[in-house]
């Protein structure tokens, strides 16, 4: 397969064109995870995905969707040209070191794969590292960790930083480009931006064509921008403004007395206000006399050389119209070879500033939430009209450019407004399109020193860039604010059920009382980010695409960055403990949430099965996972049931059950009808699965010979497997997932839970009283809720007593009225979400400042 330079010409197999530009052949690879980067284009279709393949081990899907404005340039005609870049981070961990090989396929809709690259490359370890290295680098990180307050006094702790210290030198990245070019690579991406810019500008002129913006009495956004020359980027950048969507704009120019072909393009311009200087006033003199045509409430600073993708625009919108305590919103900004500019910016100590991953991919998770920063750049910052002009728009002092957004920025935030990163804005930057990159660095080193002189008492609240990692100065925390690591099998969606919905809860409640968290998903760490933040707060940091295997690696980056790890679900302690050797944060600052004591419903499931469990067994692995919990400086149980196992076993507990909102169905009894079931349906031996098959077997008849054969039985739940869709039928309705469950809710009558085995805290129960559906179900769950047969539910536990207990809230609608007025004032006293934030937040208090007395 060819090796062709990243614009060569000549064509792959099945007629597509493409660059692997990294890994090179036969390339040495030093780190534990190796960076697959290129970019391939079809002849008639988009390719939109390549495939990995490489012998034992799983395919992996790598989409083609990243920007790449050098191969657009070079392949006008090629469909999908300008996304047609793809990245991917394989872990190699476990991959023994020697030679490897792998193939990339690519995959055109309607069309079979084709292999398109295969390389050969060469995993090598890194030597040991000398002994004076060792030494030198050991004692510099020990002197890091002393100025932070994170160097510990216990000795063996220190041998646990030692080896995980040699083991980073052993792993370091091979020294070299971010991205390694082919043979004979000398294609420079701007200026493939300009080539094309300018074609597409000559044309534009040369048609006689015009570019006209909708007429807006009252438009939402006033948009600046400050011309100096560059008028194919101009171009391009109205272009994508038109294409972008969203709020209603006015477009309000300022041209610097430009002399290419701006004139000209500005002519070409309707509905727009157009202010023509006869000399070059700068950048902040011209926003600010520019700002003072704006008619819109909210006011955004953007620069020519910026294309703003669809959606950005309302996406920062939604941010600041939404919270008045927004004073300014910035963007994800890529540059033109497809790589980060920033993701929000750092101010450090000294003044200096940094754009937090530049040069890395710009979909990679650290950059995908939104988060409070020191200030955003200036190339897209949306603001409020009123506040710009009461704090007297962009500082003079700083004219003609630099440092401007930055002061203003710190001006909000001295005014206790704040700096908001909103990852959903993303815009293309060409950078110093309009001043050459060498005056522009002067520039800022310049008023760098003016920034400095006028904000000294605030710089000395900032972190210091020479001891602090960027990760750690990259969100503003309130004071009480702690960095959560949360470590769970997946992204929480509500749809799974088995505690993922209340794993859902815990985020959204530490996200809301300001807390910093990163959610760690070990088992299934693959999502699409659409998917993932409809379900999450755009707040929260989701580490996907790693798993359990790089959960190590991860600590390391990360050490000393969070205050409490919360740990779910026995296997993730073991996974935790495995990737440490040993859980190495203070033990005061691990929780464990024990979701449910997991070995209580293996024995009831065993017994449901005809099997002989002995108490004795049952207490032999009930203790077995109590053990899990050592070192955990708090356990959150669901139920005060089972925080008495852990009590007895001496260890704190919080019970931390479920929030759930009342909002009562309005039909009345004899307006419903049937009886419903909802909950996660994964497999055929999971307590859910067999509760609806017993149910359907065993006590749905005798329902039957004494209300009818009429009544129907409707089965709501995730991938219902084989034994669950065998019932349907015969008036069993086996529905799936729905999305919407309020329309089934208000036309049933009663709500069915006959589940013969399960630990933690029945869910849907409480979701079936919140919506105002009485419910039928087993003495197992009653015991677990801690409520009462015949006040706010009904029990049964054999297939007569069961069916009797749906009969009774079938016919008798006092029972009904009651038994639904009951269950809603007790959802409405246990699970509100105030109880919830409560009982959560005493129990990172209680591990926290356990962590600071230790």
């Amino acid at each position: 397969m060819p090796e062709e330079s990243p614009l060569d010409p000549r064509r792959l197999p099945g007629d597509l064109v493409g660059y692997l530009d990294h890994p090179v052949a036969d390339q040495v690879i030093e780190d534990d995870t190796l960076v697959v980067r290129g970019w391939v284009v079809g002849n008639h279709q988009t390719v939109d995905r390549v495939v990995l393949k490489r012998k034992g081990a799983a395919p992996v899907d790598i989409r083609c969707t990243l920007p790449r404005l050098d191969v657009a340039a070079a392949y006008p005609d090629r469909p999908g040209c300008e996304r047609s870049g793809f990245e991917a981070r394989i872990p190699l961990a476990g991959v023994p070191s020697g030679a490897c090989a792998f193939e990339l396929w690519a995959a055109e809709p309607a069309r079979r794969s084709v292999a398109i690259f295969k390389r050969q490359i060469t995993i090598k370890r890194g030597p040991p590292p000398s002994l004076f290295e060792f030494i030198r680098s050991a004692i510099m990180k020990a002197i890091v960790a002393l100025r932070e307050g994170r160097l510990s006094w216990a000795p063996w702790r220190w041998l646990g930083d030692l080896r995980r210290h040699h083991t980073d030198l052993q792993f370091r990245r091979p020294a070299g480009p971010a991205t390694p070019a082919g043979p004979g690579a000398t294609f420079d991406v701007k200026t493939a931006v300009t080539r094309v810019g300018m074609a597409q500008l000559h044309a534009f002129v040369d048609s006689g064509a015009r570019l006209a913006f909708p007429i807006e009495p009252a438009p939402m956004v006033s948009i600046v921008l400050v011309l100096y020359n560059r008028a194919e980027l101009t171009l391009r950048c109205l272009r994508s403004l038109l294409e972008a969507g969203g709020p209603a704009i006015e477009v309000i120019i300022l041209d610097n007395a430009s002399s290419d072909l701006t004139g000209e393009l500005l002519s070409r311009l309707e509905n727009v206000t157009t202010i023509r200087k006869a000399e070059n006033v700068g950048f902040l003199h011209g926003v600010n006399e520019a700002a003072t045509h704006a008619r819109a409430p909210y006011l955004l600073l953007l620069n020519n050389d910026t294309e703003v993708l669809p959606g950005s625009l309302q996406a920062a919108l939604d941010v600041i119209a939404t919270d008045p305590g927004v004073g300014a919103v910035g963007a994800r900004l890529i540059l033109p070879d497809g790589s980060l500019q920033e993701a929000g910016s750092i101010i450090w100590s000294d003044g200096s500033c940094a754009g937090y991953g530049r040069g890395g991919s710009p979909h990679a998770p650290e950059f995908q939430f939104r988060r409070d920063v020191d200030y955003c750049s200036g190339a897209f910052l949306l603001t409020p009209r009123a506040l710009f002009e009461e704090l007297g728009g962009l500082d003079r002092a700083y004219e003609p450019a630099y440092y401007e957004e930055v002061d203003y920025c710190v001006r909000l935030l001295k005014r206790g407004l704040r700096i908001v990163y909103e990852p959903r804005a993303l815009i293309s930057h060409f950078e110093f399109a309009s001043s050459r990159s060498d005056d522009a660095i002067r520039m800022q080193v310049e008023r760098r020193s003016l920034f400095v002189q006028k904000h000294s008492d605030w710089l000395q609240g900032q972190q210091q860039s020479v001891v602090t990692p960027p990760h750690v100065a990259r969100t503003r925390l309130g004071e009480d604010a702690k960095r959560i690591l949360y470590i769970d099998d997946r992204v929480p969606f509500d749809h799974l059920g088995s505690g993922f919905p209340r794993a859902r809860m815990i985020l959204q409640s530490l996200i809301a009382q300001g807390h910093a968290v990163t959610l760690y998903p070990t088992t299934a760490p693959n999502d699409e980010w659409a998917k993932v933040y409809a379900a999450v707060p755009r707040e929260l940091e989701v580490m996907l695409g790693r798993g359990s295997a790089g959960l190590r690696k991860f600590l390391d980056e990360r050490r000393g960055f969070y205050d409490c790890i919360i740990v779910s679900r026995p296997h993730n302690v073991q996974i935790l403990r495995a990737a440490h050797g040993k859980v190495d944060w203070p033990p005061a600052s691990l929780i464990y949430d024990a979701e449910a004591l997991f070995s209580l419903r293996d024995a009831e499931s065993s017994r449901v099965a005809g099997k002989v469990v002995t108490d004795v067994a049952v207490r032999i692995k009930v203790e077995e996972e109590i053990r899990l919990a050592h070192g955990a400086s708090r356990v959150l149980c669901v139920s005060p049931q089972e925080a008495r196992w852990f009590e007895a076993n001496g260890h704190p507990t919080t019970t931390l059950a479920h929030t759930v909102e009342c909002t009562p169905t309005a039909r009345p009894f004899h307006e419903r009808r049937g009886l419903l079931f909802v909950g996660a349906l994964n497999a055929d031996d999971t307590p859910n699965s067999d509760s609806v098959a017993w149910f359907v077997e065993a006590v749905l008849p005798l329902i039957r010979a004494r209300l009818g054969a009429d009544i129907e039985l409707t089965i709501i739940g995730e991938c219902p497997p084989p034994r669950v869709q065998a019932l349907a039928g015969d008036a069993v309705h086996v529905i799936g997932r729905v999305d919407d469950l309020t329309p089934w809710f208000n036309a049933t009558r009663v709500f069915i839970a006959p589940t013969r085995y399960a630990a933690g805290i029945p869910l849907k129960i409480l979701h079936a009283a919140a919506l105002g559906v009485p419910v039928a179900c087993t003495s197992l769950l009653q015991r677990q809720l801690g409520w009462t047969d015949g006040v706010e539910l009904v029990v049964g536990d054999d297939a007569e007593g069961f069916a009797a207990a749906c009969r009774q809230l079938y016919q008798d609608e006092a029972t009904w009225s009651a038994r639904r007025e009951a269950a809603l004032a007790k959802v409405a006293d246990e699970y509100s979400q105030v109880r919830f934030a409560r009982a959560l937040a005493d129990a990172l208090h209680a591990a926290t400042s356990a962590s600071v007395a230790t």
